[in-house]
């Protein structure tokens, strides 16, 4: 009987130790940031929905569950339009340069995922200036978002993120 104990006080823990490892982060597998009034905020994860007309990328931080949607903090999302596939590498913008357009795009500082609250701030297509953009890389499974912004209070946002993407 005593073989059995020393068995179990040496494997439980090592079970448990296994699978808090195995477990994914709740942001996903990437790395990048942005920067906003002088601030900056990390991004850890990528989700790309793809509709009909257009494609959403949500680029977020480590509080958000990407595959499940839920969780709370802080995302960068666009809404894109390609002259191909869609979610295709290429640089999108407001003019529509080449097919690509920025159709929108605002990012929220402690957004609550699944419910959609949280301090929004959009980006504004009036204000904008020919800097404007998002860029999208393609190298296998692995996705680069680059982007410069001007939001709706004059203020940039500009970041990058480079990873995985969660496609919903």
């Amino acid at each position: 009987m005593k073989k059995f104990w020393y068995v179990g006080v040496i494997l439980i823990p090592l079970i448990v130790l296994v699978l808090f490892m195995g477990c994914a982060t709740e942001g996903g597998s990437g790395t990048g940031s942005f920067t906003y009034d002088g601030q900056t905020y990390p991004l850890t994860g990528a989700g790309l929905d793809i509709f009909t007309e257009y494609f959403e990328v949500n680029l977020v931080s480590s509080g958000i569950n990407v595959a499940e949607w839920t969780g709370t903090g802080n995302i960068v999302w666009f809404d894109l339009t390609s002259p191909s596939t869609q979610g295709a590498p290429g640089t999108y913008d407001w003019a529509v340069t080449g097919g690509y357009e920025l159709y929108d795009a605002a990012i929220s500082l402690n957004y609550v995922a699944g419910s959609g609250t949280g301090t929004w701030l959009s980006a504004d297509d009036v204000l904008a200036s020919s800097v404007d953009y998002v860029s999208i890389a393609v190298d296998g499974s692995t996705y680069t978002f680059e982007f410069s912004l001007t939001m709706t209070d004059g203020k940039t946002v500009t970041g990058s993120y480079t990873g995985t993407v969660t496609i919903w």
